[in-house]
């Protein structure tokens, strides 16, 4: 099965990179600002660990054609 790259951020209302645990699917893989993510090529649903004060609260996600120079993104924001 091909390997498709995901970087996970956060940020706070300054505009400011956070880290916190990221979920993709029903596992905890990592932080948020520390690496990218390897994960197999398909659908995935990417969320953070608490606190959960952070928009949206999941996102559904379609990977493929990533690279670990071109990742796919998915931000979150501070509420």
């Amino acid at each position: 099965m091909p390997f498709e790259y995901l970087i996970v951020e956060l940020f706070d209302r300054d505009g400011r990179e956070l880290s916190r645990r990221v979920k993709i699917d029903d596992d905890f893989l990592g932080q948020s600002d520390k690496h990218f993510f390897e994960i197999e090529r398909g659908t995935h649903f990417v969320s953070l660990g608490p606190p959960y004060n952070f928009t949206p609260e999941e996102r559904k996600i379609r990977l493929m054609d990533t690279t670990p120079t071109n990742p796919r993104m998915v931000r979150f924001d501070v509420v």
